[in-house]
């Protein structure tokens, strides 16, 4: 048990420092990578949108996380949950296998997410689309200069923008 908990604990470690270091590309540069699906096809996949919606979550802005992937934001909680199952099990026993239960849990989740993809990418549906012309700013304090150049104060001036 300890030897697949510490595994585990390692493998969190670089995957949270990866995703601390890709956040920060995104929030300082606004380069994002692309969701290659939609590089080819030019439709939304289910998952479009999950960068942005990371970063809106990670400041605390659920609305904007939930403009940026409305499915993928509320079926979220229950991944979290089986992903949690899995893990415990993982850690506890050796194994990742999941009750009848969190399997049709699993399959729903799937179905809805597929159902999702089609969806969006309809006319009548646009709304559903990742809105990647709506900028999140990051506000980054600058000085705010006197006559002669000395630094009086700070204001708060956005400087980038990141889209879902």
């Amino acid at each position: 048990m300890k030897k697949r908990l510490l595994k585990f604990s390692t493998a969190a470690i670089i995957l949270v420092a990866a995703g601390v270091l890709y956040y920060l590309i995104v929030s300082f540069t606004g380069f994002a990578i692309p969701c290659v699906f939609r590089k080819i096809t030019g439709l939304y996949c289910p998952g479009c949108g999950v960068t942005g919606m990371l970063t809106h979550i990670l400041r605390l802005d659920f609305k904007g996380a939930f403009e940026c992937n409305q499915v993928l934001f509320v079926i979220s909680p229950f991944i979290l949950y089986l992903l949690g199952k899995m893990l415990y099990g993982y850690i506890r026993y050796g194994r990742l296998t999941l009750k009848k239960f969190d399997t049709v849990l699993t399959f729903v989740l799937i179905g809805i997410l597929l159902v999702f993809g089609v969806i969006r990418n309809l006319p009548p549906f646009d709304f559903l689309s990742a809105p990647s012309l709506r900028p999140m700013r990051n506000v980054r304090p600058s000085p705010k200069r006197n006559e002669d150049g000395a630094i009086k104060s700070f204001v708060e001036s956005p400087d980038v923008v990141i889209f879902c």
